[in-house]
């Protein structure tokens, strides 16, 4: 029997000694994003302000803890933030003070687009300022740039290793002060050079996050065309679509 057992203990530990664990699966990486949506300079948001001991950081304080624990914060910046070359703000004519960017920033703001129907409120200086403003204090920026090149260009953050694509675009002008070959440009939504670009950033990036000012003020859903072409803005690479505009708020829905 000893002779027997002997060569069978030796080619089991054989055995074990040639087997090699399986790596655990990696575990997934996880982001959280927190969007917001209109960032209005309303005179009473001003006033508010200027009442509450914080300042602009005081008046979303209750949302202080989740922008703390998120990976990325963004908004829509309808407001030019502008007292250098603008005017004072007057009713549905917006303009910022100048504390308002580290404000944001200091609340754990990280990109906020600049593509909307406000974003000429001050002219074409007032949207330059604006832009210098926000990245000074350190915020990014997506859908509107110092010349066409710039507005039109994904703004591409990291986080954890994941590469992150924001666009962003407006379907709605007060005025329209875009000239081609000169001056600050606004992104406008077009179906098909938005499309293109969503192709582009997928090739760019991990994720793909849209933002589209778009739809009618106080009404409480999408209109057909809104849903059908985020639908194809699905289709073609984009993995977030955030809508803002309407100051209400509507269904959320999700798309395979």
């Amino acid at each position: 029997m000893r002779r027997l057992l002997l060569p069978l203990l030796l080619l089991g530990i054989v055995g074990c000694k040639g087997r090699k664990r399986e790596a655990p699966p990696p575990q997934p990486i996880r982001l959280t994003l927190v969007a917001v949506g209109d960032l209005l300079m309303h005179q009473d948001v001003k006033r508010a302000a200027q009442e509450n001991p914080n300042g602009y950081k005081g008046l979303w304080g209750d949302l202080q803890p989740l922008f703390e624990g998120a990976d990325l914060v963004s908004g829509n910046l309808e407001t030019p933030i502008a007292p250098r070359t603008g005017a004072p703000g007057r009713p549905f004519v917006f303009n910022a003070p100048a504390e308002l960017p580290n404000a944001l920033k200091a609340s754990g703001f990280t990109v906020l687009s600049t593509a909307n129907n406000h974003a000429f409120d001050q002219g074409t200086q007032g949207a330059l300022e604006t832009l210098e403003r926000l990245e000074s204090a350190g915020l990014s920026s997506v859908g509107s740039g110092r010349d066409r090149a710039e507005a039109e260009t994904a703004r591409i953050l990291e986080r954890k290793g994941v590469r992150i694509a924001f666009l962003a675009f407006t379907d709605l002008f007060n005025a329209n002060l875009n000239q081609e070959g000169r001056g600050p440009w606004v992104r406008r939504l077009e179906e098909g050079a938005l499309l293109q670009a969503l192709r582009t950033a997928r090739a760019q990036a991990d994720l793909v996050v849209v933002s589209v000012h778009w739809g009618n003020e106080y009404e409480h859903l999408p209109r057909p065309r809104q849903r059908q072409l985020a639908r194809e803005m699905i289709g073609e690479g984009a993995d977030l679509v955030i809508g803002h505009h309407p100051h209400v708020l509507q269904p959320l829905e999700w798309i395979e």
